[in-house]
């Protein structure tokens, strides 16, 4: 999996091949093709955490560009506000599930990475008294032309989905 996405890549990889891949390799691949990238995401999952770290935040935030799991995209506005991206491997463990009935994936290697990345999300917002709803600032969308903008649609929509899905299967879990 990873060595057909990165071969164009320098032999990186980049955070949206869960959002265009996974989606591809579920309808025209064995249900094992989605298995292995899940699986290589869940491997990175201290890196994730490492990542979350460096900017001094709990939980686990996938990296936008990879080799082992550490971030090495050195673009700032990008790198470290694209933080959405946790998102689309959340939905490709949903989408995965969905569609193979694969639940002890999902209930154990899958909840790891859905809890790391749940983490992460409950300690990057915060609760505003004054609009009485949580927010998330200082982050870029998909539209990467507009870069550190508070409560972007897109992210805060993940980040909230991302929160009850988790939830959902915590509720799974043995």
């Amino acid at each position: 999996t990873t060595v057909l996405l990165a071969k164009n890549m320098g032999g990186a990889t980049y955070w949206d091949t869960e959002a265009f891949a996974v989606p591809l390799y579920l309808a025209l691949a064995d249900p094992q093709v989605t298995h292995n990238l899940l699986e290589y995401r869940y491997k990175q999952l201290p890196g994730a955490y490492h990542n979350a770290q460096q900017q001094g935040l709990k939980g686990a935030l996938f990296p936008m560009v990879t080799f082992n799991g550490i971030e090495c995209h050195n673009e700032w506005e990008i790198t470290f506000e694209e933080i959405h991206r946790n998102g689309t491997i959340a939905y490709a463990i949903f989408n995965y599930t969905r569609y193979t009935g694969d639940h002890e994936y999902e209930t154990h290697e899958g909840f790891n990475v859905l809890t790391g990345i749940a983490r992460f999300w409950a300690d990057r917002v915060h609760y505003s008294k004054r609009k009485q709803c949580y927010m998330i600032h200082g982050v870029t969308g998909p539209n990467e032309y507009e870069n550190n903008v508070n409560n972007n649609w897109y992210t805060n929509l993940l980040a909230k989905w991302v929160l009850n899905y988790t939830n959902q299967v915590a509720q799974r879990v043995d």
